[in-house]
């Protein structure tokens, strides 16, 4: 578990050095995912895990790319296959 604290520290610390590199405000990400002040400073201090869907909204909102690893074993391909969505294309669209 502790490995996954760091993980998500040096994660959200990258997130945060992003957000500064372009002059993204914790306002402005507040106003994107509808959370509070206190969570998305939190969040970008990697002292709060942010749910997947937030974490998209912050990567996109950023300009971050979030992918699938390309390394998954085997029998998880046919699972991926069977993805419409992901098989489709590289893009993930609504």
């Amino acid at each position: 578990m502790e490995r996954i604290k760091r993980m998500r520290m040096v994660f959200c610390k990258y997130l945060s050095a992003i957000a500064k590199e372009k002059n993204v405000t914790i306002e402005d990400i507040v106003r994107k995912t509808n959370k509070s002040y206190t969570e998305v400073k939190k969040i970008m201090e990697g002292f709060m895990s942010p749910s997947f869907d937030d974490l998209l909204i912050i990567a996109d909102f950023l300009g971050i790319h979030v992918t699938l690893n390309a390394e998954i074993p085997l029998g998880h391909k046919k699972i991926m296959k069977s993805i419409p969505i992901i098989t489709g294309s590289n893009n993930v669209t609504n």
